[in-house]
Formats: C-alpha cells, structure tokens, sequence
C-alpha cells in the first residue's frame, strides 16, 4: 500500500514524497523451500507457540478474548510439500476432561465438525468432476423442479416477489450473488427455531398456518429435496442477482442437486471416493462418524451437535473433517496435485468485492487483503465455518494454515486465532523467501562473447519487493539510461528496475529448468498520483513494454541447473549472461 492515496495541497513548505515499489499482484519473490531448515522461519514458529501458550492461560489475543476454559483447537501450518505439515499446535480445554466420550487430549487426528467449512470442499469436488464448463449455465438448465417456478412466479413482471431462476447461473450460486435466501425454514424461522412467549410480545402479528415452513419442523430436521424446493420457491428474492453478494447456504444444495444430475451419480459416494479417498482423508466423512472416540466433544455428542444430521444440507455445512485431513486437502490444492495449475489459479481469483474494502468473494472463497504487513498487499483465500459448537478456518495464501476449533464462541475464537498467526507469520515468511531469492538470484551476469561487454548485477533489499536490477549494461550502453530515455523519465538516476518472478517455468530435464521473471520500471523522482481513477499503483498497465523486435524489454529468464541459477537472458537483447559471482 503507497504512502498517501491522495496529494495534499501544501502551501509555503515542500511536499516530502516516499517512493514505494508498485510490484504486480503476486508473489515478489519465488515461494520459500525447505522451510524446516529457515532458522528465521523456525524461530516465528516458537514465538508462535509462546504467543498461543499465552493465549490459553489467559484467554485473551490481541484481537479480542477466546473461552480458553470450553474451546479446544487444533492448529496446523504447512506448504505444499512438506508430509504432515510445517507445525502443529494442540489445546485440550479442561471442558473435555469431564466428558465421558471422544477424546481427552486432542491430536491432529481429532476430528471436528468443519460447519460451512464444507462449501470449499462442495466446490473442489464440483471442479474435480464437472469443472468449469456448466458455471454461466441457469440452474433450471440441472434443477428440472425450478422451470414450474420459474414459468409460475416470473421475475420480469414480478421482481419482488419471483427469484429469477432462469438467469441464476451455478457460478452466481457458488460465489453468494444469486440473491437467494440464505436458508429454507431452519435456522433462522423464528416459527421453527421457536420464540419463549408469545409473538405478540415481541410486536409480531400473527400468520396463517399456510405460511408456517412446509418442512424442517425442528432445527436439525432438515428437508428433503422435494419439500425443501417447494418451499424455497415460495420465498421471496434477497437481492438482485449479480448485484451484491448475499450468503446463502441455499444455493450450496442447489449446487448439490445440479451435481448429482449432471453426473448421475451420488455426491456422497463421489465425495467419499474421489476426495476423501484419493487425498488419503482417512478421519473426513459425510455422514456421522460410526466411531466417535476420536472426536473433539465439548459438550458431549448430542449438545455439541457432532451427531445432528443435516440430510441435503450437508454439502452446505455438515461435513466433518480433522487438521491432518485439511492438512493433505491444502496441500493438494497448492499443489495442483488433483486439478491442473491453471484451473487452480482460477479458482483461486475473486468474483466481486464486498463492501470491506479489503475483502471480497471467490468460489466460495472469503478473501482478505493484508496491506502493510510485508513489502507488498498480499491476499489470504479463506473459509470460515460453525455450526452448533463448532467452528473452522481454513485459510491459504504464499504458505498456507489450517484451524479447527471446537467449543462456544468458537467462531469468534478461530478468526482471533487466525488474526494472532498472521503478523507473526508472513513477515518470517517473506523474510525468508528473500534471503532464499538472494542466494539463488543476486550476482553479477556476463557475457561470454568476446569483445562483447553487457552485464546485469542484481541484488535485494531488505523489507523491499523483487530482484532489484542494480546496473545493467548492453554492448558497453548503461541500458538503465536507455531506458530512462525511452520511459520518459527526466533523470535516468531516479529510475527504479525490479524483477517479480512471472508463474511461468519449465522443466526441460530432469535437472534444468526455465524460470520467467517480469521487469517492472518506475521513477523514484515521481509522486503518487491523486484522485479515483488516476491513483498510484499502475504498474499492471505498463508490462511488455517498451518490446523491441517483438519481445517485451522487460522479459528476463533464468536457466537453473541442480537448482543453482547459472544464467539469465534479457529476451528483448538475444543474449544470454552467465553468473559469475
């Protein structure tokens, strides 16, 4: 995030101006490698485990107080290699010492109920089978049952009243902006969940038994298909679709039905064998678990609502899962170890922002931008889940955590954790990721043709983004200079070139490899710009270009052999420049 977003008018007294780098959205730096051996890393790690030892005894974080005595936790950290994790961190509130089944101790193998959790899981079983291609299709086009409605309730003469089923598309439902209602009759029907006196005392008139929930009499009683999709057809729009994102547990059964229509298979046994299975996610399941002795109980089964069934809204919220489990499940996401690396990083973009302006919407990704916690705004994909006495957090970014919690509040208690993990963790992580790019990176390039004198020396800086370009000369010409010249920039001295590795690679043999990196060039001497749409930050606009002979100048690639780097080509130039130091 720059200094200022606007430019302050100041009268009799020079304007001080900072330059901060302005690096693409990303990573500024290659992800960080064999973490267990980052002596920077490892020492976050403990100061982690003293802040969260702190935390249990006294019930409180910086971010606001957790019930240490009735919640336990479980916390694992972990890239995308590393078998089991980075680090584990475990509490067993005394709550569980009292009750007489599930476990005591709680281990990375207890399992949890993951609440909404599940939605993540709902939708990487829906790419695994179906993918991407059916996400702009309407919903009737899967859901045979919404056509009646559709056709009975018309949304173009009625707008308030008929939810316009024919332009609801799967990709609305999976990213909250179909506009639908968040639930059918359970939780939040005050007929069903019940009121302790009558409605007149809280200024509610009364309703006509034919407005009374058609199904889910109870709170854990859900619907079937058939009555859930008459009822839901009935209710009333939220919001217009596409408009703004409305959560809706709704649309996750939709999604659910679409599914097992589309594929003419089970959901559950798909989920169970593709997913499940496949990942090795031997404590994850549907259903209730047949053997509770490994489940976290604060309550016990009944009051902490680990046996409730949740029939159709399971997908929704009711899957159950452990650490470990969510552990090889974020792994295998980072990894694209089960769907291809570009279909990940898809999924892993935003669909709309909410009204935080730090926040927006994925696939059902809750994403938060972190500013001025590292050299550059970094995004964290999360999703967050409860229900009854649970509560998880799954979050994944450059390195990625995963938090179950169990026990009252424990909403509140996982995001507290989660905002206590990230200052101490993303700093070490960036610190390392540097010190690892320096290593591999910085040094001086020559050619090996005689007579021909172009070099590039590159190094880092410390709490600064990318690969600083610290002099660059072509045929004997400072090209820093030229470039100056052609960028505009009054004085080539003030010119700042850095390189942000570009996502793009290629593994050649067994032992060598091609690594892209981008340039981007900016004048340290040049204010951040002021108003809406002319604001700092721009550098997205400006890449591939200058080009010359139809390369961008600002295309580098490393060629890395045993995993040292041994040259680099400017593209643009057609040489390439040996490390020689």
């Amino acid at each position: 995030m720059r200094a200022s977003t606007f430019v302050p008018v100041v009268l009799s007294s020079s304007l001080v101006f900072a330059y901060i780098p302005c690096p693409l959205l990303g990573p500024v730096f290659p992800a960080p490698t064999e973490l267990s051996q980052s002596t920077t890393f490892q020492d976050a790690l403990g100061n982690l485990s003293s802040i969260l030892d702190n935390v249990t005894t006294t019930g409180l974080t910086p971010y606001g107080a957790i019930p240490s005595n009735a919640t336990s936790f479980s916390i694992g950290i972990f890239d995308a290699k590393s078998p089991g994790g980075l680090y584990s961190y475990q509490y067993s509130s005394p709550a569980l010492q009292q009750g007489t089944e599930g476990v005591k101790q709680v281990t990375k193998d207890s399992v949890y109920r993951i609440g909404s959790g599940s939605k993540l899981i709902t939708i990487y079983l829906f790419l695994l089978e179906v993918g991407w291609k059916y996400w702009n299709h309407p919903i009737t086009d899967f859901v045979a049952e919404l056509k009646p409605a559709a056709r009975n309730c018309s949304a173009s003469s009625n707008a308030l009243d008929c939810m316009d089923w024919d332009e609801i598309t799967l990709g609305a439902l999976a990213s909250h902006m179909a506009g639908i209602p968040r639930d059918y009759s359970t939780p939040a029907e005050l007929l069903v969940a019940g009121l302790p006196m009558p409605v007149e005392v809280y200024g509610l008139p009364p309703v006509p038994e034919s407005d009374f929930p058609i199904c889910g009499d109870t709170y854990t009683d859900a619907c079937l298909k058939n009555p859930y999709l008459q009822g839901l057809t009935a209710e009333h729009p939220v919001y217009s679709p596409f408009t703004s994102p409305v959560y809706s547990n709704g649309a996750y059964e939709l999604l659910m039905f679409a599914f097992e229509n589309i594929t003419g298979k089970s959901f559950e046994t798909t989920l169970e064998t593709k997913l499940f299975d496949k990942l090795n996610m031997t404590k994850s399941s549907y259903n209730v678990p047949t053997n509770i002795s490994d489940a976290v109980l604060p309550r016990g089964p009944e009051l902490s609502g680990f046996v409730a069934e949740l029939g159709n809204e399971i997908p929704v919220g009711g899957y159950y899962s452990s650490q470990s489990d969510l552990t090889r499940m974020g792994q295998s996401i980072l990894s694209a170890s089960l769907l291809s690396p570009n279909t990940i990083k898809q999924w892993m973009k935003p669909v709309t922002f909410t009204s935080n302006p730090n926040s927006a919407i994925g696939r059902p990704w809750e994403i938060f931008r972190v500013p001025e916690l590292t050299s550059h705004n970094f995004d964290l994909y999360t999703k967050l889940g409860n229900v009854f006495s649970y509560a998880s957090m799954l979050v994944l970014a450059p390195d990625y955590d995963s938090i179950l919690v169990a026990g009252n509040s424990s909403t509140a208690t996982a995001q507290h954790l989660t905002d206590t993990i990230i200052p101490n963790l993303f700093p070490a992580l960036e610190q390392t990721a540097r010190a690892q790019a320096h290593d591999k990176f910085a040094g001086t390039y020559e050619s090996t043709t005689e007579g021909v004198a172009s070099n590039i020396t590159l190094t880092t800086q410390a709490g600064q983004p990318g690969l600083v370009i610290e002099s660059w000369y072509s045929n004997s010409t400072n090209f820093q200079v030229a470039i100056a010249g052609v960028e505009g920039v009054q004085a080539p001295a003030t010119l700042d070139a850095r390189m942000y590795p570009s996502g793009l690679s290629q593994q050649t043999s067994a032992t060598c490899q091609r690594v892209g990196f981008r340039g981007i060039f900016e004048s340290t001497a040049t204010p951040a710009e002021a108003g809406f749409v002319g604001a700092e930050c721009s550098s997205w606009g400006a890449v591939d270009q200058p080009r010359y002979g139809n390369v961008g100048v600002d295309e580098f690639e490393f060629k890395v052999e045993d995993g040292e780097v041994v040259s680099v080509t400017p593209r643009a130039l057609r040489i390439t420049l040996k490390k020689i130091a």
